[in-house]
C-alpha cells in the first residue's frame, strides 16, 4: 500500500509535466497557475494528501530558472495562496530556493471543506495570469478537481449565485483561448456513498473538463484508481519533452548498509534533480545521504541548501537539486534501510545553446566587409532564446577564433576570446587585411561543456569615395589654370593608387589634362564660351568614381568692347520699350528630375529606374543655351554624388551621349515668366515628349507644377526617359 501511494504521488506530478510538456518546452520561459479542489468531498477522494504531496514534489521538478507558480484552492469561492505584500495576487519564481519552500508550505496548508465551484476558480486563474504573467512567457493552468461544479445544482446554491459562476467559467475560457493559455485537468471519479460517481452519474464533471482541454489544447486525464496511475506512467514520462529521466541506476539494497551509486550528469545541463525515494515512509533522511562532486573527496553540504545546491524531503522521497551542474560523476551515498529497496533516479533539465553572430561595421552589407575594416566575433550561451547572463558560469569558459583568408592561409588572424559583462556574451577582434573569403573558427569551453563553429567572411575592396565638391572655375582665353593636389577630391580608406584623367565635353572652348606624378589639373582656355569637365579617379581595383564642374573661358576684350558700349545697354532698354515689355519672354521657374527610367526597347519592362532629384535645377544653367543640356548635366551631378558606383556606370555613359540632343530642346519663356515654359524640338530629333512621337516637331508648355515625360531614343534602341517637374518661382 506504501508502494502505492508513493506511485499514485510521483505519476501524478510526471503527469503535470506531461500535461505540460508544451508549456514548459525549453524554447520559453513558464507561468503556470495551479487551482486545487479543497471542498469537503476531496477528503474522501484524497484521504493520505496525495494531491498536495504530489504539487510539492511539481515544485521540485519543474525547472527552477525558468518558472513561476500560482496557487489556488477552492470550494464555494476562490482562495488566493500566493499573494504579495500588498495582498495582491503573485506569481512566485521557482529560482529562489525558499521562495520554492513557501509556495510548498502554502499547499501544506490547504483543509478541505464546503461546494465545488470550478467557474470562480479559473477566472481567478486567468485574472492572476493576465495580471502577472510575463510577456513572451508561455502559460498554462493545471485544475485538480473530484466532482461536477455544485453551481450547478440550485438546490445546493442560489440561482444568482450560480449564473456568477457560471459567467466566470465562461470568460475564463474565452480568455485562455485568445491568450494560447493550455487548461490541463486531473480529474479523481470515484463511487460516492450513495453509489454514484463523483464526476456525474453519465461522466458530466469529465464532459466539461473536457470542454476546457478541446477549447485550449489541453487535456485531460480521468483518475479512478492507483493502478490506472501505474498502467500511465511509463507512457507519461516517454513523452515529457523538456527533461531527460534517468531510472536504470541501481537501488540501494535493504540491507541496512552505506552504498555508493554513480550519478553522471551530461554536458549543457542547467539543473539536475536527485529522486531518492522508498515505499516506508520517513526511510530517506538527512543524514543518511552524501553526495561528492565530481573528482572531489569533500562532500557537498547538504545541511545548507541554497539556490545553487536544494535538498528537499518529504514523507517517502529526498529530493537534491543541482543549478548549473558540473558535468561528469557525481557520487551518491545512500544508507539503506533493513526490508526496502531505496530507489534512485535523475531528472536533466537540458537547453544550453551556444550562438555566434559577426559584428561588421555599419554601414556593411551582412557577414560583409572591406579592408581595413575590424570585425568581432560574438558568441552567446543561451537558454529559451535569451543570454543566460550568469558570471560565475560565464567566467570559466575560455576560447578563441582564427580568421584564415582562403587566398592568402599565412595571413591567419587569431585572437582570444574574452567575457564582456555588459553584453553577457564572449568576443573576440580582428582586422581584414586580404581581400578574401574567410573562414573563421570558433571555439569554446569549460569543464562543463564544448563548443566548435565556423563563420564565413567576405572581404572585398571599398569603393572610392568623393570627399568633397569642385566648385565652378573661370580662365581667361590662351591662359592656363593649374588646380593643386587634385586627387585630394577623392578618398580611399585601403591606400590603393589611384590615377586621374580629365576630359572636357567641348575641347574647343576648354583643354583639360590631369598629371598623375604631381596631382595637377590643367585647364586651358581657347575661346569664350564654358564647358563641363569631368575627372575620374580609378584605383588598382578599377573602382572609379567622377567628378564634375564647369569651366567658364573668359575673352578680355571682347568683355572690354562690352563695357566700352554702354549705349547698347540704352537701346536694349528702348527696343524693350517700343516692341512692349509684355512680348518679352523670360525664364522664371526650375525643374526637378522626378525619375529617370532606361529600357533597352521602347516598350520593354524598365531595366533601372533612378531616385527622385529634389534639387532645383534652373532652367538657365547655361548662360547662353535655354536648352535641356543644364538639366541632364546638374542631374548627372546628382547622380555623381548620391547613386551607388553600379548604376552611375550605367547613368553616366548615357548623360554623355544625351548632351548633345539635349542641346536641341530648347527652354522658351513666357511674357514675364507669368505662363510657364515651352520646350520645343525640330524635327527628326530622336526625342519625344509625353505623347508625341520620336522624331516630330513638339512644343509642349508647362505651367506652374506641370510634369511632363521627356524619352531620348538611341539608335540600338535604349530609351531613357526623364520625368520632369516644372516650378514657378
Amino acid at each position: 500500500m506504501k508502494r502505492k501511494k508513493w506511485l499514485c504521488m510521483l505519476s501524478i506530478c510526471l503527469m503535470l509535466v506531461f500535461f505540460g510538456s508544451n508549456v514548459m518546452a525549453s524554447e520559453s520561459d513558464l507561468d503556470l497557475v495551479i487551482i486545487m479542489d479543497k471542498s469537503g468531498s476531496m477528503a474522501t477522494a484524497d484521504k493520505d494528501r496525495i494531491v498536495i504531496e504530489a504539487v510539492k514534489v511539481l515544485l521540485n521538478m519543474m525547472p527552477a530558472m525558468q518558472s513561476r507558480v500560482g496557487l489556488i484552492a477552492f470550494n464555494n469561492e476562490p482562495e488566493l495562496l500566493t499573494i504579495n505584500a500588498d495582498n495582491e495576487g503573485e506569481l512566485v519564481s521557482l529560482e529562489k530556493f525558499q521562495d520554492a519552500l513557501a509556495v510548498k508550505a502554502l499547499a501544506d496548508g490547504i483543509e478541505y471543506y464546503g461546494d465545488t465551484g470550478i467557474g470562480n476558480a479559473l477566472r481567478q486563474g486567468t485574472d492572476l495570469l493576465e495580471a502577472k504573467g510575463r510577456e513572451g512567457a508561455k502559460k498554462a493552468i493545471l485544475l485538480f478537481t473530484d466532482g461536477v461544479d455544485d453551481f450547478d445544482d440550485y438546490t445546493r446554491q442560489p440561482e444568482l449565485e450560480a449564473e456568477k459562476n457560471n459567467q466566470n467559467y465562461n470568460e475564463a475560457l474565452v480568455w485562455a483561448r485568445e491568450n494560447q493559455c493550455r487548461i490541463y485537468s486531473v480529474g479523481f471519479n470515484y463511487p460516492t456513498e450513495d453509489g454514484t460517481m463523483s464526476m456525474g452519474e453519465n461522466g458530466e464533471g469529465l464532459i466539461r473538463l473536457q470542454k476546457l482541454a478541446d477549447n485550449t489544447q489541453g487535456s485531460v486525464k480521468e483518475q479512478g484508481s492507483i493502478t490506472e496511475i501505474e498502467a500511465s506512467f511509463a507512457d507519461m514520462l516517454a513523452q515529457i519533452c523538456d527533461i531527460r529521466y534517468i531510472d536504470d541506476i541501481d537501488p540501494i539494497p535493504g540491507d541496512g548498509g552505506m552504498h555508493e551509486r554513480t550519478i553522471n550528469i551530461n554536458p549543457s545541463v542547467l539543473e539536475a534533480d536527485i529522486r531518492i525515494h522508498c515505499d516506508t515512509l520517513n526511510a530517506v533522511a538527512q543524514g543518511k545521504i552524501h553526495l561528492f562532486r565530481p573528482g572531489e573527496e569533500v562532500e557537498c553540504d547538504l545541511t545548507n541548501s541554497d539556490d545553487k545546491l536544494r535538498y528537499d524531503v518529504d514523507a517517502t522521497a529526498a529530493s537534491i537539486k543541482i543549478l548549473l551542474p558540473e558535468k561528469g560523476e557525481w557520487r551518491l551515498q545512500v544508507e539503506g534501510i533493513t526490508g526496502d529497496d531505496i530507489q534512485v533516479g535523475l531528472l536533466e533539465h537540458n537547453g544550453l545553446v551556444w550562438e555566434t553572430a559577426l559584428e561588421v561595421p555599419e554601414g556593411n552589407a551582412q557577414n560583409t566587409a572591406f579592408q581595413g575594416d575590424n570585425v568581432k566575433v560574438k558568441v552567446f550561451l543561451k537558454n529559451a532564446d535569451k543570454t543566460v547572463a550568469i558570471p560565475e558560469l560565464c567566467r570559466t569558459v575560455s576560447g578563441s577564433i582564427a580568421a584564415v583568408p582562403r587566398t592568402n592561409p599565412e595571413k591567419k588572424e587569431e585572437a582570444a576570446l574574452t567575457y564582456v559583462e555588459e553584453e553577457g556574451c564572449f568576443e573576440a577582434e580582428f582586422p581584414v587585411e586580404e581581400e578574401s573569403v574567410y573562414d573563421i573558427s570558433v571555439s569554446a569551453g569549460s569543464d562543463r561543456f564544448f563548443y566548435e563553429d565556423t563563420l564565413i567572411l567576405e572581404s572585398g575592396n571599398r569603393p572610392l569615395e568623393l570627399v568633397k565638391e569642385m566648385p565652378a572655375q573661370e580662365v581667361k582665353v590662351h591662359n592656363t589654370l593649374e588646380i593643386q593636389d587634385i586627387f585630394s577630391y577623392v578618398s580611399d580608406l585601403e591606400g590603393d593608387a589611384i590615377t586621374a584623367e580629365a576630359v572636357s565635353d567641348d575641347e574647343k572652348l576648354v583643354k583639360a589634362f590631369v598629371n598623375n606624378d604631381t596631382g595637377v589639373l590643367s585647364l586651358e582656355g581657347v575661346k569664350w564660351g564654358s564647358s563641363n569637365v569631368t575627372v575620374s579617379f580609378t584605383d588598382a581595383q578599377n573602382n572609379t568614381v567622377f567628378l564634375y564642374f564647369c569651366v567658364k573661358v573668359k575673352d578680355f576684350w571682347k568683355v572690354a568692347i562690352l563695357s566700352a558700349i554702354p549705349f547698347l545697354i540704352v537701346l536694349i532698354g528702348l527696343l524693350v520699350i517700343i516692341t512692349g515689355i509684355r512680348k518679352f519672354r523670360i525664364i522664371k521657374g526650375f525643374f526637378t528630375v522626378k525619375t529617370v527610367i532606361v529600357r533597352e526597347r521602347k516598350d520593354s519592362e524598365p531595366i533601372q529606374v533612378y531616385r527622385e532629384y529634389k534639387g532645383k535645377i534652373r532652367a538657365m544653367t547655361q548662360r547662353r543655351k535655354k536648352n535641356m543640356e543644364g538639366v541632364l548635366l546638374a542631374y548627372s551631378s546628382f547622380a555623381d554624388r548620391e547613386l551607388p558606383p553600379r548604376q552611375k556606370e550605367i547613368l553616366q555613359p548615357l548623360i554623355k551621349k544625351l548632351c548633345p540632343t539635349a542641346r536641341e530642346i530648347k527652354i522658351i519663356g513666357s511674357v514675364g515668366g507669368r505662363n510657364g515654359v515651352m520646350l520645343r524640338t525640330k524635327r527628326n530629333l530622336p526625342v519625344a515628349i509625353n505623347n508625341h512621337k520620336e522624331g516630330q516637331a513638339i512644343k509642349w508648355r508647362l505651367k506652374d507644377k506641370n510634369e511632363c515625360r521627356v524619352k531620348f531614343f538611341f539608335e540600338n534602341g535604349t530609351v531613357v526617359e526623364f520625368v520632369l517637374k516644372y516650378t514657378k518661382g
